[in-house]
């Protein structure tokens, strides 16, 4: 099976049988984990589907491929009264399986994304540090609360993104390095080390005060991991203090 992203697979997956049931005219049937495999010629749609999940509300795809089916006949489903000369009977009818091998599906399915973590992180002031300088680099440690509305669960792993100022004109203050942004359904905190871009001096910005906002964007180089790069690249959220 594949999943197909504006037409282009955006990666394949094949999975053992697995049960089924019916309520009315729809096959009821909850996937497993699985590997989702990516080729190379996949990549490109596979980013676009990663986009849209870290970046929209909702991100509808389709799911599209072959399975093949085992249909299971039970005796008692199989048989009918029949009426008869000598009253109504019930003939034995032996329970069956039918086999259909390749059967064509495409399903669109529409999921909740992280919307950018509602375009916000915030920050409690008592959790930012004072700002020190390493190997001649200003450096500030904070944490942030992400929330995913999503169900989804992400684990990106350490992220760096690009910190700008709110100006009209932005100014490029440095990079944060998010660590462990394991995003689960609700809220989750995580630890930032900012490191000033070169020029810059983190103490024009800390300690920060109530209200100071910031602006976080991801980009090409947001993991050494390809997909997770993906992913965030096109992230944008607010930084936000308070108290």
């Amino acid at each position: 099976m594949r999943s197909v992203e504006g037409g282009q697979s955006a990666g394949s997956f094949a999975s053992a049988w697995l049960s089924a049931k019916t309520t009315g005219n729809n096959l009821d049937v909850e996937l497993t984990a699985t590997t989702l495999t990516v080729g190379a010629e996949q990549f490109p749609a596979f980013k676009t589907f990663l986009e849209g999940i870290a970046t929209k509300v909702s991100h509808a795809f389709t799911l599209g491929g072959t399975v093949d089916v085992d249909l299971s006949i039970s005796a008692s489903s199989a048989a009918k009264s029949i009426a008869g000369p000598f009253g109504a009977f019930m003939p034995t009818v032996p329970a069956k399986t039918i086999s259909i091998p390749g059967v064509g599906i495409s399903l669109p399915i529409t999921l909740g994304g992280l919307n950018n973590f509602g375009g916000e992180f915030q920050s409690a002031l008592s959790s930012v540090s004072a700002v020190t300088n390493i190997g001649g680099v200003d450096t500030a440690q904070f944490k942030v609360a992400a929330t995913n509305p999503s169900t989804i669960t992400i684990l990106f792993g350490d992220v760096d993104f690009q910190v700008w100022t709110s100006d009209v004109t932005p100014v490029l203050v440095g990079i944060a390095s998010v660590t462990n942004l394991n995003i689960v359904p609700g809220v989750s905190i995580c630890s930032v080390v900012l490191k000033a871009n070169a020029g810059v001096s983190l103490s024009t910005y800390f300690p920060a005060k109530e209200g100071l906002k910031l602006v976080f964007t991801g980009f090409d180089q947001s993991s050494k991991f390809p997909i997770t790069a993906a992913a965030a690249s096109s992230m944008k959220m607010n930084l936000v203090f308070k108290n």
